[in-house]
């Protein structure tokens, strides 16, 4: 499914108190698997977790165990398919995943980024 080229990190660690559950560094993007209970328990510190990671220019895709276990297949294509370019942050439905303020990496060498959030609809 994915070409040799393409690395995804597992827990990496990070700022030395997280821990991403996956990462990919070319795009700086981490991927959250969030448990139902986990999530909405802990939303505050999720929230402060994805603040401070924006600040240093990772975005964070939230996605729901429970599409894990619905369509395992499903969700590999959609990281896949954002971590290949083919698929944009700002396109994602904001229904099946959230994301965090998005930094957008400047294609340009030495450029900045821009914060964007993803379109509500």
């Amino acid at each position: 499914m994915f070409n040799r080229d393409f690395r995804l990190r597992r827990q990496k660690p990070v700022l030395n108190r997280y821990i991403l559950d996956f990462y990919f560094a070319p795009l700086r993007i981490a991927f959250e698997i969030d448990g139902r209970l986990a999530h909405e328990d802990n939303w505050e510190r999720d929230e402060a977790r994805d603040l401070a990671l924006s600040k240093i220019g990772i975005s964070v895709v939230h996605i729901g165990a429970y599409r894990v276990f619905q369509n395992c297949d499903d969700v590999a294509n959609l990281i896949r398919k954002i971590c290949l370019g083919e698929l944009k942050l700002l396109d994602l439905d904001p229904n099946s995943v959230s994301i965090s303020p998005i930094k957008i990496p400047s294609r340009r060498r030495g450029g900045g980024s821009r914060s964007e959030f993803p379109n509500s609809g």
